[in-house]
């Protein structure tokens, strides 16, 4: 502990103060699950507190954040507090060694930080080592920090109204929409999803664009809106999805809260929050492409989702061979038009399958298969496809949601 001596500056106070540590006890699958909540908001290689996880005792549980300043995360997880307090730790260490645990207590002791002597400037706190301990092996964490180094969090979840929805439909638009966002960093608006609510409207509309496709989701919402138009990380907009299980919980899904104030936006989520700053730009215009699909010559055909999603999972592992290609062409029959799906290898058809498609006439186009998987997933009972020419877009509509395709160039 550094104290003030004889020779430091008059201005120097020999008091030291204490901030308090923590101790708590936790389940092993509890810590890892809060842990891979709040893993998406870790910064890699920047800042480093915000390479850390702050655990502090709020409300007779442990709190779990993370930030990289432009997304933040909050988990929530039950546990025996011994003794209040908090610190933030190096999150790779903690997390590593939590994957390794089996099922069993973790005990969490976290001693006190020291302050060292009232200098000018900010107040230099020393750091302080975390020890985790379960039944199969101990770990300490070196250079922990204070809570009260942590960066401040945006402060929305208290003063902005909020519209609710069902866990589930939010997870299923979200996950839909994130697939066609883009991975690259050149254009920081396609790494985002587009999220527009009109004033007084009963739905949130939600989009995702990159190159060769564009997916769109309408999600219900159970009370009015008061209008927003933001762009939203699709790192966000993930964390959001990871917070809501797959299946179905043993009492439901709980209702999702979307909060949207001058510092940005909120997800409240049951045991998780994620907070988010809106990116300012402008998103493609994205209605010149839908109606792209419906020139004066499109045929609007029926399908089966499922049937066309079973055939296109067969063909994806050939296609991958020839550029990732699936040719869709129409069989016009006077009892049942037919689709023909097929990809071809060094110009020679390698696999053929067909489904029923009511109205599709003899129209053709050829697809990025994984696309086209990804459009079709998760499949719905029904769907329609617009066909027009082998250099238009085509668009699949289901229930809540559309998706846009763009053409791939092919001789026939």
């Amino acid at each position: 502990m550094t104290t003030a001596t004889a020779e430091a500056p008059a201005t120097a106070q020999s008091e030291t103060e204490a901030t308090p540590g923590l101790s708590a006890v936790i389940l092993a699958e509890n810590l890892l699950r809060a842990l891979n909540a709040v893993k998406p908001a870790i910064a890699k290689r920047t800042t480093p507190i915000c390479e850390t996880v702050r655990i502090d005792s709020h409300q007779g549980r442990l709190r779990f954040t993370a930030t990289n300043r432009d997304i933040a995360i909050e988990s929530w997880a039950g546990a025996k507090i011994k003794a209040e307090g908090g610190a933030c730790v190096p999150f790779r260490e903690l997390y590593t060694w939590a994957k390794s645990l089996p099922p069993v207590t973790v005990a969490i002791d976290v001693g006190s930080f020291s302050v060292g002597p009232k200098l000018p400037g900010p107040p230099q706190r020393e750091k302080a080592t975390a020890t985790f301990e379960a039944a199969r092996g101990t770990v300490r964490i070196a250079d922990c920090w204070p809570v009260a180094d942590f960066p401040r969090l945006p402060e929305v979840l208290a003063v902005a109204p909020a519209i609710t929805m069902t866990g589930k439909a939010w997870r299923e638009a979200a996950a839909y929409v994130g697939l066609a966002v883009s991975t690259y960093t050149d254009r920081p608006v396609l790494q985002c999803v587009h999220m527009t609510a009109s004033r007084q409207g009963d739905h949130l509309e939600m989009e995702g664009a990159y190159g060769f496709r564009l997916h769109q989701a309408t999600v219900p919402i159970d009370n009015r809106s008061d209008g927003f138009d933001l762009l939203v990380t699709a790192t966000a907009i993930a964390a959001t999805v990871k917070l809501i299980p797959a299946k179905p919980p043993r009492y439901g899904y709980e209702d999702i809260a979307i909060r949207v104030g001058e510092e940005g936006i909120c997800f409240d989520i049951g045991d998780g929050v994620v907070y988010a700053k809106p990116l300012q730009g402008t998103f493609p215009y994205t209605a010149s492409i839908v109606a792209g699909t419906r020139t004066a010559d499109y045929h609007l055909a029926t399908i089966n989702p499922v049937d066309l999603l079973a055939v296109a999972k067969r063909l994806a592992p050939i296609a991958g061979n020839n550029s990732g290609i699936v040719r869709l062409r129409g069989i016009p029959d006077q009892k049942m038009d037919r689709l023909e799906c097929s990809t071809t290898i060094d110009g020679a058809t390698a696999m053929l399958d067909e489904i029923d498609a009511p109205g599709v006439g003899d129209r053709k186009v050829a697809l990025n298969c994984r696309y086209l998987i990804d459009a079709l997933t998760p499949p719905s009972k029904t769907a329609t496809v617009s066909i027009a020419t082998p250099s238009h877009a085509i668009s699949i509509d289901a229930p809540g949601r559309t998706a846009i395709i763009m053409p791939m160039h092919v001789r026939w």
